[in-house]
């Protein structure tokens, strides 16, 4: 069975894009789906999953809440940017937990938390396929 190496960094941690951590998995890239980066993923704790993907002549970052959802692949690889939503492992109810299948703007909003927003909100970008089509939505802080 062939191995495929998953590259990432955790922005809230201090992690590089350049300089990425890695994990693997026992199955071809082609088949990766959300749910084995969060059965595999190193850290405890709840993030959320975010790949980066092909977009005309750059890139985007995907998010990913659907566990059954194949991941994308960029030049070959699989690349995620993951956010820490909770450094607590387990959690019960925690927003966005791994696994959850929510977002964590639509759950920072519901609970009202004016400091996860605060502190994330310029980060957000979104890529929203629909068919063929693909449009970009960036979320900035309007601040």
């Amino acid at each position: 069975m062939s191995s495929t190496s998953v590259y990432y960094f955790v922005p809230e941690d201090g992690d590089d894009e350049a300089h990425p951590n890695f994990f693997s998995l026992s199955k071809p890239a082609a088949k990766v789906r959300a749910a084995d980066v969060r059965a595999a993923f190193p850290l405890p704790g709840a993030y959320h999953l975010r790949f980066k993907k092909a977009f005309k002549n750059t890139y985007v970052w995907l998010d990913v809440v659907d566990d059954g959802q194949i991941v994308p692949r960029f030049e070959g690889q699989i690349f995620a940017k993951i956010s820490r939503l909770s450094a607590q492992h387990g959690a019960a109810g925690a927003a966005g937990q791994m696994g959850s299948g929510g977002s964590p703007v639509t759950d920072a909003l519901a609970a009202n938390d004016a400091d996860w927003i605060d502190t994330h909100a310029h980060e957000w970008c979104a890529v929203i396929v629909t068919g063929a089509q693909a449009s970009v939505t960036e979320w900035r802080d309007q601040k």
